[in-house]
């Protein structure tokens, strides 16, 4: 899974990088690099929402919808428009999104069907 930064989004990357530390980012890249699907995750039949902005990093959609697949209950959506810091750049519609996903109700509009996956 290569990764790479849309020219259009260098600028907002280059920020969310700086808001950083260093330990921070030492840590993120060494989980992202190790990640697998965890063992039996296809048994958990726990409800589970998993959203990623629309202008994050390809391999963000990728994992997130990996994850939703491999569950029985598994959503994979992603924010239209937005980049990875949406829930606190937007918090009206991350509490909209969560009030609806738990009280079984419609998502808000911003919230969409993810792309599908090029393998």
């Amino acid at each position: 899974w290569q990764t790479r930064v849309h020219p259009t989004h260098i600028d907002s990357y280059r920020e969310d990088v700086r808001l950083n530390t260093t330990t921070q980012l030492v840590e993120v890249v060494t989980a992202s690099a190790g990640f697998t699907l965890p063992e039996e995750l296809d048994k958990s039949d726990s409800p589970a929402l998993f959203l990623t902005g629309a202008q994050e990093l390809f391999v963000m959609h990728r994992c997130a919808s990996a994850l939703a697949q491999r569950m029985p209950n598994g959503v994979a959506r992603v924010a239209t428009g937005m980049s990875h810091d949406w829930p606190t750049r937007f918090p009206d519609l991350f509490a909209r999104t969560v009030d609806g996903w738990l009280t079984d109700s419609a998502l808000p509009a911003e919230i969409a069907l993810p792309k599908s996956i090029r393998r």
